[in-house]
């Protein structure tokens, strides 16, 4: 069994915790959802986001790389939203939340030395 770097399974365990409290807003602001669309999209971000913290969990090191673009672009699109965010408080404070939670995330993820990366799971795949 390779070994795994406990950062590999802190980040993953942070991307399910993101997971729970983008579900609990989406419960709490519930009417966003009456589209078909909305639902679906909803299932497709769920589905993905178990499947990141899978890899991450699996210790996967281009992750981090990944992450990081992801982590930057999604800190963008919340600094373009601010007035919107500003009026729907709930999205607001969910949406810094997991920003900030995959800050720490990407933080952790190129926190693990070099040397602990398996064959399989190598930074030149």
């Amino acid at each position: 069994m390779s070994y795994t770097h406990p950062n590999y399974i802190k980040a993953s365990n942070i991307t399910l915790a993101s997971i729970l409290i983008g579900a609990v807003a989406i419960f709490f602001n519930h009417n966003k959802l009456i589209s078909t669309h909305n639902i679906g999209a909803a299932i497709f971000m769920l589905i993905m986001l178990l499947l990141l913290a899978f890899l991450i969990r699996m210790g996967y090191a281009w992750m981090k790389y990944f992450l990081l673009v992801i982590t930057l672009l999604g800190t963008l699109a919340v600094l373009k939203h601010v007035p919107d965010l500003i009026n729907n408080t709930l999205a607001g404070i969910v949406e810094i939340i997991q920003t900030l939670l995959q800050i720490w995330i990407v933080i952790l993820l190129f926190q693990v030395p070099k040397q602990t990366i398996t064959d399989n799971r190598s930074e030149s795949q």
